[in-house]
């Protein structure tokens, strides 16, 4: 299984024009979402998972709109909210979301990987945690001894649990993860040689199809 981890493109939550809990994206966060979505676009994913948070419905509906043969649906996952999100955030309501991105599935389960509701704020501990369990519904979702592609699209705070999650090397103290706005991250489950599970990280905080539009870093 390939598991594909990006970063929502830049908010205005990045630029400081909007501090509360769910900016919109900047014409330049839409801008580097499109050119992921561009890149991705010869893939056709299995799966697709946004956080609750629109800035990254957003860089999610830029990709699903570009799949091959027809646009993906995008499956919202409470549990892929940025670190530090307001306890108890559920996002906008569905009807307004849908009226927007009609590609959306809504599960019917506030805690579809099997997690406790964030009732109260979270220490470091609790995030990886949620990363843990996030990856974990995943496997058992899609076989991952399969060639099955599946993207979550993030935050640059949960992207570094959810890497540490995958690879399966729990908390590093004192380590940070690169998370560029619009960035992709590649992680492979696979079976070695005597038919171990094995993972490989290929690459991490890929922002290459970025720099064709000078989308990659600001001045």
């Amino acid at each position: 299984m390939f598991l594909y981890i990006a970063r929502h493109g830049e908010s205005n939550g990045n630029t400081g024009a909007d501090n509360t809990v769910d900016p919109l994206l900047t014409p330049r966060g839409e801008a580097q979402a499109r050119s992921l979505g561009e890149r991705l676009s010869k893939l056709r994913f299995d799966g697709i998972f946004a956080s609750t948070l629109t800035r990254a419905i957003q860089t999610a509906a830029a990709v699903a709109s570009r799949q091959p043969g027809a646009p993906a649906k995008i499956e919202l996952l409470p549990d892929l909210v940025e670190c530090g999100t307001e306890p108890g955030w559920r996002g906008k309501p569905e009807n307004e979301l849908l009226k927007v991105y009609p590609g959306l599935v809504f599960s019917p389960d506030p805690t579809p990987t099997g997690g406790p509701a964030r009732a109260e704020a979270e220490e470091e501990a609790g995030q990886l945690a949620r990363a843990y369990r996030v990856v974990s519904y995943i496997r058992r979702r899609f076989n991952p001894d399969s060639e099955a592609k599946v993207l979550c699209v993030a935050h640059g705070g949960f992207n570094q649990k959810l890497l540490s999650a995958a690879m399966n090397w729990g908390a590093v103290s004192g380590a940070i993860y690169s998370q560029n706005n619009a960035c992709l991250n590649l992680v492979q489950f696979f079976r070695g040689g005597s038919g171990e599970a094995r993972v490989r990280l290929c690459y991490s905080n890929d922002i290459s199809h970025l720099a064709a539009e000078n989308l990659d870093y600001r001045d």
